[in-house]
This record gives structure tokens, sequence and C-alpha cells, in this order.
């Protein structure tokens, strides 16, 4: 089950702009810079949910994969848009 989202994509014309606003102006910390695409979910049990969602029809770029952050897939929505779904490296799986 999807537990929480934990990013969101804020579409902007100019990323170097966009960050300086954010982070000089607004006063946000950098956590992490990196390119995250259309936004992620979270799962406490990646391989669980993902073969869960699959079962109901969901459709998938492919199977969750391990990273040095934590475990990932990508799935799409009724609508065509398509979105991480993730697993942090601290939360163990049982794949």
């Amino acid at each position: 089950m999807i537990t929480k989202m934990s990013h969101a994509t804020v579409w902007v014309k100019n990323q170097q702009e966009a960050l300086e606003f954010y982070r000089d102006k607004l006063g946000f910390e950098v956590d992490t810079d990196a390119m995250i695409g259309e936004g992620v979910f979270e799962a406490d049990d990646i391989y669980k949910t993902y073969e869960e969602l699959k079962a109901q029809g969901v459709e998938f770029k492919g199977p969750p994969t391990t990273q040095s952050w934590g475990t990932a897939t990508v799935m799409k929505d009724n609508s065509g848009n398509w979105f991480s779904l993730g697993q942090d490296k601290a939360t163990p799986t049982t794949a």
C-alpha cells in the first residue's frame, strides 16, 4: 500500500532561477539536487505493492530495481502520467 507522497513536481521555466528563488528568497534548504521526474510515491514493501498494483492492471515500465538510495519502479496512471514508486534503503524489503 502507498504510505505517503514524498516528492511533487513543480513545473518551472528555468531550473537554476527556480533553485535560486526557493533557496535564496524563500529560505528552503537543498537536501538533494537531483532530477526526479514526475514525482515519487513511496511504499513500505515495494515488491508487494508492485505485485498488488500489477494484478489490478496498473502498467509499469518494469519491476522494481535497487539503487544506492533504495528501490524503485515507474508506473502509469489512467491518464498516461508516469510516476515513480519507491522505497527508501532504510526500509527493509521482502524480495
